[in-house]
């Protein structure tokens, strides 16, 4: 991974190598009205490897993430299987984040019971203004094929059915005819508008490049095609992870591409 400018940037990825653990790394971009946000990358490690550096939670202190916005994650700590430290830089400054994954229980619903299963659950936080955290709960609602997902996507915007994340997200799902079907994550958060989704696609072998004409569709309607024409072209062979969107939680449209995801 590029070496980030930013302070923040570098503080967080100092924090995490004090856990002294083997690490993956994911970059992405996110797509919001009149503007395209790069500065954005995301840490993954394994919880059977943590315990030997820095515990999490020192790691959380350290980054300034509020206690109450700790204890909204530990009661759930005992049933993760991995964690994620993200990091971004958007309009109006910083902002940390904290997943646990349940990884476990979504194999044992996606392949069993079908029955709906948290996936992540996040804390997000301004280092600048810790006691501003949000909690984002990520969940399988148990639809497994493209038809069942993309009725899902179309339930969560019943008032902008056309949106640029919605549309993104049937296109891929078209392009993935024959191929096994995504996994859909639905995204909330209390207190604030966000409904958003996410589309796993690490296992379609699609790259960045593959979508180009879709996420230049989806760069034009948020009026940032100029800036997603000279970023995306670099990335066309990066195998393309996640496609995430739809109300943010200051309530507007976003598209975010999710790439890489190296050791």
């Amino acid at each position: 991974m590029t070496p980030p400018r930013q302070a923040e940037a570098r503080h967080l990825l100092e924090v995490v190598r004090t856990l002294a653990v083997p690490i993956r790394t994911e970059r992405s971009i996110k797509l919001t009205p009149g503007a395209l946000l790069a500065d954005r990358f995301l840490v993954s490690l394994s919880v059977p490897d943590l315990g030997h550096g820095t515990s999490l939670e020192q790691a959380a202190v350290a980054l300034r993430l509020a206690p109450a916005g700790w204890m909204a994650l530990a009661d759930r700590m005992p049933d993760a299987d991995a964690v994620h430290l993200g990091y971004e830089r958007g309009r109006e400054g910083c902002v940390y984040k904290l997943y646990l994954e349940f990884s476990g229980a979504a194999r044992r619903a996606f392949n069993g019971t079908c029955e709906p299963v948290l996936v992540h659950r996040a804390v997000k936080w301004d280092p600048a203004n810790p006691p501003t955290f949000s909690i984002a709960d990520y969940r399988w609602p148990g639809a497994r094929s493209a038809p069942a997902i993309a009725a899902r996507i179309a339930g969560m915007f019943p008032d902008a059915p056309g949106g640029p994340a919605a549309t993104l997200g049937r296109g891929i799902l078209g392009d993935l005819a024959g191929l096994p079907a995504p996994m859909l994550l639905e995204v909330g958060e209390a207190g604030n508008p966000r409904r958003s989704f996410d589309l796993n696609l690490y296992e379609s072998g699609l790259t960045v490049g593959s979508c180009a004409a879709r996420l230049a569709e989806a760069a034009a309607a948020l009026a940032v095609a100029r800036e997603a024409s000279a970023a995306f072209p670099s990335l066309a062979l990066a195998k393309l992870g996640h496609i995430a969107g739809g109300i943010g939680r200051d309530g507007r449209d976003f598209v975010t591409v999710y790439y890489g995801g190296t050791p």
